[in-house]
């Protein structure tokens, strides 16, 4: 069996350009070969890899869902709008400087789904604002035809690419603390 685990890790240094995983090649064995060789293992390995996934999807926390209504909008340029969207009863989003928002807007009677990035401070508790560019059919209609008073639905936010105050804070001092002048 030690001559398996050296095969895996050779082939794994040899792939490892090409960006394939050790468990790739596993798993592409075992869909090829082990469903003829060994037809229950096979079967066995594929409902404890659909159960673990299963498991991840049940254990997903829920994402806050809050109902927005635009209360103003500000032109920013001739094809890019700020629409702000007061935060219903000071329900906070808990938002962190880069995370986003996805909205499902309805036009023409569709829901449409789309993402935008929140531009307000991650600190501002009373609204929250998003910036759209007109390029596609959502971003025409809120550049366009929305007005005050329009609602949507909202999820969110995501994005785990963002600033981290915390982290940031904790190796501020040790900075700080070695930064001299020198003599």
């Amino acid at each position: 069996m030690a001559g398996f685990g050296v095969w895996v890790s050779c082939v794994g240094n040899v792939f490892i350009g090409l960006s394939i995983s050790p468990q790739s090649l596993l798993h592409y064995y075992w869909l090829v070969k082990s469903d003829i060789r060994w037809p229950v293992f096979y079967g066995v390995v594929i409902l404890v890899l659909l159960g673990s996934r299963l498991i991840g999807l049940r254990n997903k926390t829920a994402t806050n869902t809050v109902r927005l209504t635009l209360s103003g909008f500000q032109r920013q340029t001739p094809d890019t709008v700020t629409l702000r969207f007061p935060l219903p009863g000071g329900k906070l989003l808990g938002v962190r400087p880069g995370q986003f928002l996805t909205f499902d807007w309805i036009v023409d009677g569709k829901t449409l789904p789309r993402s935008y990035s929140i531009s307000s401070s991650p600190l501002e508790t009373r609204y929250v604002e998003v910036t759209v560019k007109q390029q596609g059919v959502v971003s025409t209609f809120l550049n366009q035809e929305a007005k005050q008073g329009l609602t949507v639905v909202a999820r969110g936010p995501y994005g785990q690419f963002y600033f981290d105050v915390q982290a940031h804070l904790l190796n501020s001092p040790a900075q700080v603390s070695n930064a001299g002048i020198p003599c």
